[in-house]
């Protein structure tokens, strides 16, 4: 058992939410767990992100003042996770029950992994475009725009499957959990639903513009 499944029952136990564990079935992976939520079935995978290039990369600079900063891939690390998980979630949901993707911080913090990371991670690197018109003899910036730019992982016809994608930490020396809703999901999850579980809940709102919102905590 990885630390991030033992946290994710204990989390379970304390929010007196009835978990299972499920076992592989024929040699196909499956999902880690079914827990009841308000008498509404759902599935649960946990994964957990452990220390990498990026991490040890840090430690190795941490000391030295003129070393540029290197520019964090957690939100691509994230993807990842989810995109293996959905697979593992979908043997088992069959497109029927709502599902939860959690993933732990197992880097001590070290992998900045946080609400903005996971924004970016579903739905896209952050875009601004510029516009400028000539004053003068000079151009002048008269305004921008913030939107989601490419590797979009989230959207009306990707990933749906996965109904809220979760960040299990610990907060005051217990595990909790960030809920993120997937605006997309064919099978969501209501924030009162996921309630017992959550510590904190985040919404986004849907923009036919593609701009950029940032999560919206409920």
């Amino acid at each position: 058992m990885t630390i991030s499944e033992k946290l994710f029952e204990e989390l379970c136990n304390n929010s007196k939410i009835h978990v299972e564990p499920i076992s592989t079935m024929n040699k196909v992976r499956t999902a880690d767990y079914r827990i009841w939520l308000d008498e509404i079935e759902a599935i649960a995978e946990v994964k957990q992100i452990e220390k990498g290039k990026y991490e040890r990369d840090l430690l190795a600079t941490a000391e030295d003042d003129n070393t540029p900063a290197i520019p964090s891939d957690i939100h691509i690390r994230i993807q990842k996770k989810f995109q293996k998980a959905r697979k593992q979630l979908k043997n088992l949901s069959a497109g029927r029950l709502p599902t939860l993707f959690v993933l732990y911080d197992n880097t001590g913090g070290l992998s900045g992994m946080d609400n903005e990371t996971f924004l970016q991670a579903m739905h896209g690197n952050e875009i601004v475009e510029i516009y400028s018109a000539k004053v003068g003899n000079r151009p002048k910036i008269v305004g921008a725009f913030h939107t989601f730019g490419n590797n979009r992982k989230v959207r009306e016809n990707l990933n749906t499957s996965i109904s809220c994608f979760c960040r299990l930490l610990i907060e005051n020396n217990k595990p909790c959990l960030f809920v993120y809703h997937n605006e997309f999901a064919k099978n969501p999850l209501s924030k009162d639903a996921t309630k017992r579980i959550a510590y904190k809940q985040f919404i986004r709102f849907k923009s036919e513009a593609n701009e950029y919102r940032n999560w919206w905590l409920v």
